[in-house]
């Protein structure tokens, strides 16, 4: 299975170096996701080792797709991305579009307009208090059963050690993970113990 890491939507101490540390073992897809305006995300990109630039993903400032030749888009509105696409066409590079769905009905309906989305909450929330999951076991074999996981599906919400396990049962191409690394960063700041967590669960992702 895949692992894919978002970023926290705060404004982090420390957070630059841990995002070039987890790069550097082995993330091949940030999904940056801030609450900022465009200078700021701009200053903030800067920052990250430019060799990984093409391993990051936006949420928001798609402006910045071509200036720092970013990976790729996450938008679920098509009608954004599409008006950006002759922008981000100037230069012959692939771009990834991503988007995020809460229901395997809005799954097989995007499908054909995206290269892979996320579907949440799987489990409960980490990062969302009092966000639940929508998704018994025995939906999941259900969807499972349809074949649809064999799509470019992650997994998302409340995901950390204990049920990647789950995960790999229903067949996901991959997860992507918020709360599990990055709650008590914004706390402790800690750059050891979001490399340990993600080392962890990249492990546990890959066996």
């Amino acid at each position: 299975m895949e692992l894919i890491v978002i970023s926290s939507p705060n404004i982090c101490k420390n957070e630059i170096q841990a995002i070039n540390n987890l790069f550097e073992n082995g993330l091949s897809i940030l999904h940056l996701r801030k609450k900022i305006d465009l200078e700021s995300m701009r200053n903030l990109i800067r920052k990250i080792d430019s060799q990984y630039y093409n391993r990051i993903v936006l949420h928001s400032c798609f402006e910045l797709i071509d200036e720092f030749n970013l990976k790729g888009v996450h938008n679920k509105d098509i009608s954004k991305i599409i008006k950006k696409e002759k922008f981000i066409n100037q230069v012959n590079i692939r771009r990834t579009y991503s988007c995020s769905c809460h229901s395997f009905e809005e799954c097989k309906t995007l499908l054909p307009f995206f290269d892979y989305m996320f579907i949440s909450p799987i489990f409960d929330s980490i990062s969302k208090v009092g966000y639940k999951s929508n998704f018994s076991q025995d939906k999941l074999l259900e969807i499972k059963n349809t074949g649809l996981l064999n799509n470019n599906i992650y997994a998302l919400g409340g995901i950390d050690k204990n049920n990647i396990s789950i995960l790999k049962k229903y067949g996901f191409k991959g997860c992507a993970v918020l709360g599990t690394l990055w709650n008590e960063f914004e706390n402790n700041s800690d750059i050891d113990f979001v490399l340990k967590k993600f080392i962890e669960i990249k492990h546990l992702c890959s066996d």
